[in-house]
Protein backbone atom coordinates (compact mmCIF):
# COMPACT_ATOMS: atom_id res chain seq x y z
CA UNK A 1 0.00 0.00 0.00
CA UNK A 2 1.42 3.66 -0.93
CA UNK A 3 2.20 5.67 2.16
CA UNK A 4 1.26 8.77 2.35
CA UNK A 5 2.91 12.00 3.07
CA UNK A 6 0.74 12.84 6.02
CA UNK A 7 2.25 9.29 7.55
CA UNK A 8 5.49 9.75 6.26
CA UNK A 9 6.44 12.58 7.58
CA UNK A 10 5.13 11.49 11.23
CA UNK A 11 8.56 8.99 11.15
CA UNK A 12 11.54 9.31 12.84
CA UNK A 13 13.92 9.08 9.47
CA UNK A 14 12.65 10.62 6.25
CA UNK A 15 13.16 9.90 3.22
CA UNK A 16 15.13 12.18 0.86
CA UNK A 17 13.33 14.97 -0.09
CA UNK A 18 13.09 15.49 -4.18
CA UNK A 19 12.96 19.16 -5.47
CA UNK A 20 11.06 19.26 -8.98
CA UNK A 21 11.23 22.70 -10.86
CA UNK A 22 9.10 23.78 -13.94
CA UNK A 23 10.53 27.61 -15.56
CA UNK A 24 7.34 27.92 -18.08
CA UNK A 25 8.35 30.18 -20.98
CA UNK A 26 4.95 29.90 -22.78
CA UNK A 27 4.16 33.82 -22.39
CA UNK A 28 6.80 34.43 -25.02
CA UNK A 29 5.26 31.31 -26.84
CA UNK A 30 8.82 29.32 -25.50
CA UNK A 31 8.27 26.27 -23.84
CA UNK A 32 8.44 24.71 -20.69
CA UNK A 33 11.62 23.48 -19.11
CA UNK A 34 11.45 21.07 -16.39
CA UNK A 35 14.28 20.68 -13.36
CA UNK A 36 15.36 18.04 -10.45
CA UNK A 37 17.44 19.76 -7.91
CA UNK A 38 20.54 18.07 -8.35
CA UNK A 39 23.07 19.67 -5.83
CA UNK A 40 24.88 16.35 -5.55
CA UNK A 41 26.16 15.77 -8.82
CA UNK A 42 24.09 12.40 -9.22
CA UNK A 43 23.11 13.28 -13.04
CA UNK A 44 20.12 11.48 -13.00
CA UNK A 45 16.71 12.20 -14.50
CA UNK A 46 14.07 11.52 -12.69
CA UNK A 47 9.93 10.94 -13.50
CA UNK A 48 7.02 12.20 -11.58
CA UNK A 49 3.40 12.20 -12.71
CA UNK A 50 4.65 10.92 -16.31
CA UNK A 51 6.72 14.25 -16.26
CA UNK A 52 10.34 13.39 -16.73
CA UNK A 53 12.89 16.49 -15.19
CA UNK A 54 16.24 17.15 -16.03
CA UNK A 55 19.11 17.56 -13.78
CA UNK A 56 20.83 20.52 -12.67
CA UNK A 57 22.54 21.68 -9.73
CA UNK A 58 19.82 24.38 -8.26
CA UNK A 59 20.05 26.60 -5.07
CA UNK A 60 17.25 28.37 -3.64
CA UNK A 61 16.13 30.23 -0.77
CA UNK A 62 13.50 32.65 0.76
CA UNK A 63 10.26 30.42 -0.19
CA UNK A 64 8.96 29.97 3.72
CA UNK A 65 6.22 32.51 3.91
CA UNK A 66 6.28 34.80 7.30
CA UNK A 67 2.44 35.29 7.97
CA UNK A 68 3.03 38.74 8.36
CA UNK A 69 1.45 39.52 4.91
CA UNK A 70 4.49 40.22 2.91
CA UNK A 71 4.63 37.78 0.47
CA UNK A 72 8.15 35.86 0.01
CA UNK A 73 10.49 36.60 -2.86
CA UNK A 74 12.67 33.54 -3.23
CA UNK A 75 15.94 34.04 -5.02
CA UNK A 76 16.60 31.02 -7.58
CA UNK A 77 20.14 29.93 -8.66
CA UNK A 78 20.42 27.78 -11.42
CA UNK A 79 23.87 25.96 -13.56
CA UNK A 80 24.73 27.90 -16.67
CA UNK A 81 27.43 25.68 -17.03
CA UNK A 82 25.51 24.72 -20.53
CA UNK A 83 24.64 28.38 -21.96
CA UNK A 84 21.03 27.91 -21.76
CA UNK A 85 20.12 30.49 -19.45
CA UNK A 86 22.38 32.57 -21.28
CA UNK A 87 20.71 32.43 -24.19
CA UNK A 88 16.70 32.28 -22.82
CA UNK A 89 17.87 35.41 -21.23
CA UNK A 90 18.79 37.08 -24.82
CA UNK A 91 15.91 35.53 -26.58
CA UNK A 92 13.04 36.38 -23.85
CA UNK A 93 14.17 39.81 -22.05
CA UNK A 94 15.94 38.26 -19.35
CA UNK A 95 12.74 35.87 -18.71
CA UNK A 96 10.52 38.71 -17.18
CA UNK A 97 7.67 37.12 -16.02
CA UNK A 98 8.20 33.71 -16.60
CA UNK A 99 6.62 31.49 -14.21
CA UNK A 100 8.35 29.19 -11.79
CA UNK A 101 6.84 26.10 -10.00
CA UNK A 102 8.28 24.38 -7.56
CA UNK A 103 6.96 21.02 -5.85
CA UNK A 104 8.45 18.82 -3.37
CA UNK A 105 8.07 15.34 -3.05
CA UNK A 106 9.75 12.32 -1.73
CA UNK A 107 12.29 9.78 -3.20
CA UNK A 108 10.11 6.98 -3.08
CA UNK A 109 7.16 8.77 -4.66
CA UNK A 110 9.28 9.15 -7.81
CA UNK A 111 7.43 7.26 -11.32
CA UNK A 112 9.37 3.63 -11.22
CA UNK A 113 9.55 2.97 -7.22
CA UNK A 114 7.51 0.62 -5.72
CA UNK A 115 5.45 3.12 -3.88
CA UNK A 116 5.02 5.51 -7.11
CA UNK A 117 2.61 8.22 -6.31
CA UNK A 118 2.28 11.11 -8.48
CA UNK A 119 -0.23 12.97 -5.07
CA UNK A 120 2.51 12.43 -2.50
CA UNK A 121 3.30 15.97 -2.79
CA UNK A 122 4.50 18.65 -0.03
CA UNK A 123 2.31 21.76 0.19
CA UNK A 124 2.54 24.25 -0.74
CA UNK A 125 3.44 23.81 -4.29
CA UNK A 126 5.18 27.12 -4.48
CA UNK A 127 4.14 28.83 -8.14
CA UNK A 128 6.26 32.31 -8.45
CA UNK A 129 7.64 33.95 -11.31
CA UNK A 130 10.91 36.19 -12.35
CA UNK A 131 10.88 39.30 -11.19
CA UNK A 132 14.22 40.22 -12.31
CA UNK A 133 17.70 38.99 -12.82
CA UNK A 134 20.11 39.43 -10.50
CA UNK A 135 23.43 37.57 -11.96
CA UNK A 136 24.62 36.33 -14.79
CA UNK A 137 28.08 34.49 -16.00
CA UNK A 138 29.00 31.24 -17.39
CA UNK A 139 28.97 29.10 -14.58
CA UNK A 140 25.37 30.40 -12.77
CA UNK A 141 22.57 33.14 -13.13
CA UNK A 142 20.61 34.13 -10.43
CA UNK A 143 17.03 35.54 -10.37
CA UNK A 144 14.77 36.72 -7.37
CA UNK A 145 11.13 35.63 -7.91
CA UNK A 146 7.81 37.08 -6.95
CA UNK A 147 4.31 35.78 -6.94
CA UNK A 148 2.64 36.51 -9.95
CA UNK A 149 0.59 39.44 -8.82
CA UNK A 150 3.44 41.32 -7.12
CA UNK A 151 5.67 40.89 -10.49
CA UNK A 152 6.03 44.84 -11.08
CA UNK A 153 6.75 46.98 -14.57
CA UNK A 154 4.90 44.09 -16.67
CA UNK A 155 2.93 45.45 -19.57
CA UNK A 156 0.38 44.27 -21.86
CA UNK A 157 0.92 41.76 -23.49
CA UNK A 158 3.39 40.25 -21.89
CA UNK A 159 5.09 38.83 -24.70
CA UNK A 160 7.70 41.10 -26.43
CA UNK A 161 6.36 43.08 -29.63
CA UNK A 162 8.99 42.99 -31.82
CA UNK A 163 8.62 44.56 -35.43
CA UNK A 164 10.94 42.55 -37.34
CA UNK A 165 12.52 39.84 -35.50
CA UNK A 166 10.83 36.50 -34.89
CA UNK A 167 10.89 34.90 -31.54
CA UNK A 168 9.90 30.90 -32.99
CA UNK A 169 12.71 28.73 -31.82
CA UNK A 170 13.79 27.02 -34.93
CA UNK A 171 14.69 23.72 -35.67
CA UNK A 172 17.90 21.63 -35.65
CA UNK A 173 19.66 19.37 -37.69
CA UNK A 174 21.22 16.79 -35.89
CA UNK A 175 23.05 14.82 -38.77
CA UNK A 176 20.84 12.61 -40.02
CA UNK A 177 17.21 14.75 -39.86
CA UNK A 178 15.70 17.46 -38.08
CA UNK A 179 14.80 18.01 -34.14
CA UNK A 180 11.67 19.65 -33.49
CA UNK A 181 11.41 18.54 -29.64
CA UNK A 182 12.56 22.07 -28.79
CA UNK A 183 11.23 24.13 -31.91
CA UNK A 184 8.20 26.34 -31.64
CA UNK A 185 8.39 27.30 -35.26
CA UNK A 186 5.53 25.49 -37.08
CA UNK A 187 7.43 25.05 -40.42
CA UNK A 188 8.25 21.46 -41.15
CA UNK A 189 9.30 21.90 -45.31
CA UNK A 190 11.86 21.15 -47.00
CA UNK A 191 12.97 25.26 -48.25
CA UNK A 192 16.39 25.38 -46.65
CA UNK A 193 18.13 28.58 -46.67
CA UNK A 194 21.59 30.47 -44.84
CA UNK A 195 21.00 32.91 -41.88
CA UNK A 196 21.91 35.13 -45.18
CA UNK A 197 18.94 34.58 -47.14
CA UNK A 198 21.53 32.11 -49.54
CA UNK A 199 19.67 28.73 -51.09
CA UNK A 200 21.51 25.40 -49.01
CA UNK A 201 21.05 21.62 -47.92
CA UNK A 202 19.19 20.62 -45.00
CA UNK A 203 22.51 20.32 -42.91
CA UNK A 204 22.92 24.16 -43.14
CA UNK A 205 19.21 24.93 -42.66
CA UNK A 206 18.95 28.15 -40.17
CA UNK A 207 16.42 30.48 -40.32
CA UNK A 208 17.37 34.38 -40.03
CA UNK A 209 14.01 34.95 -38.06
CA UNK A 210 13.04 37.70 -40.53
CA UNK A 211 9.39 38.38 -42.85
CA UNK A 212 11.55 37.72 -45.77
CA UNK A 213 13.09 34.54 -44.64
CA UNK A 214 9.68 33.62 -43.25
CA UNK A 215 7.78 34.02 -46.58
CA UNK A 216 10.60 32.40 -48.59
CA UNK A 217 9.29 29.10 -46.85
CA UNK A 218 5.77 29.35 -45.94
CA UNK A 219 5.13 30.86 -49.18
CA UNK A 220 3.10 34.56 -49.67
CA UNK A 221 -0.11 32.47 -49.92
CA UNK A 222 -0.01 30.49 -46.71
CA UNK A 223 -0.76 31.59 -43.19
CA UNK A 224 2.63 32.12 -42.12
CA UNK A 225 4.67 31.22 -38.43
CA UNK A 226 6.16 34.46 -38.12
CA UNK A 227 5.92 35.65 -34.51
CA UNK A 228 6.91 39.19 -34.62
CA UNK A 229 4.57 42.37 -35.18
CA UNK A 230 5.60 44.14 -38.71
CA UNK A 231 2.61 46.63 -38.31
CA UNK A 232 3.88 48.04 -34.90
CA UNK A 233 6.46 50.93 -34.95
CA UNK A 234 8.38 53.31 -32.18
CA UNK A 235 6.22 56.40 -30.94
CA UNK A 236 7.56 59.41 -32.19
CA UNK A 237 6.53 62.46 -29.89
Amino acid sequence: MTETVAAHVQRAALAAEIELYKIDASIYDGQAYTFVNDVHGSGASVVFGGVTYTPMPIMSEGWRRSGQGQLPRPVLTLSNVTGLFSALNLLYDDLLGVGVTRTRTYAWALDGEPEADPNAILHPIDVFAIARKLHQDDEIVRYELAAKMDVEGRSFPSRPMTQNVCLHTYRRWTGSAFDYSQASCPYVGAVYRTRTGQPTTAANDQCAKTLPECLARFGVSADLGFSGFPGIDRVRT
